[in-house]
């Protein structure tokens, strides 16, 4: 059994099994696009207590919100799974990881944003389902509705102060949770 375990925790973390822990974490990731996708729905059907600066700015509709999702899910996954296949390879060079490894040139620097910015866009999408179903319970439930209460208090808080807030954290979290894929993507293949 522990031989077993052994085998299949190499094979996780080999090439091929960096490939497909990408393509695990990706699924997870278009998951969570849908279940905001569907939330957005739920809160706001026409779009219109939609915060997107997309979708604000540009005034799209749903045909545009579901474009533009699309083109976000392509972007982030390609450079998500690419950017794992560098730095494996990357590793495989070296014998210790530093900061100072993914600030050695700027292709590095490059596709470490990348690598951030597919954990940012997984992150932020199932925060904001949240954020939807909230709101949607705030405006189309009854007030005896169980998380009633919590909608009410969640929504008098957020601010664009909060929004702002809540983002920079996602993205600090983004950084460190990237930092630490990069550093383990070739621990299983050291001798």
């Amino acid at each position: 059994m522990k031989e077993e375990v052994d085998n299949y925790l190499k094979l996780f973390f080999s090439i091929e099994g960096i490939r497909n822990k990408s393509l695990y974490l990706v699924v997870i990731y278009i998951c969570g696009v849908i279940i905001d996708l569907i939330t957005t729905y739920l809160a706001s059907p026409e779009l219109k207590h939609e915060s997107n600066p997309v979708v604000t700015l540009l005034g799209f509709s749903w045909t545009g919100l579901l474009v533009w999702n699309v083109i976000i899910i392509l972007f982030a996954s390609f450079s998500f799974i690419q950017g794992s296949s560098y730095f494996n390879k990357l590793m495989s060079c070296y014998s210790m990881f530093s900061i100072n490894l993914i600030l050695s040139n700027l292709v590095t620097v490059f596709v470490f944003l990348c690598i951030v910015f597919f954990f940012y866009n997984l992150i932020y999408s199932y925060l904001i389902s949240i954020n939807n179903y909230l709101i949607y319970i705030y405006l189309f439930k009854a007030p005896s509705c169980f998380l009633y209460k919590y909608a009410s208090i969640y929504v008098s808080l957020m601010t664009y102060k909060l929004y702002f807030l809540l983002k920079l954290i996602v993205t600090l979290v983004s950084l460190v949770v990237s930092f630490f894929y990069v550093k383990n993507t070739h621990f299983w293949d050291t001798p």
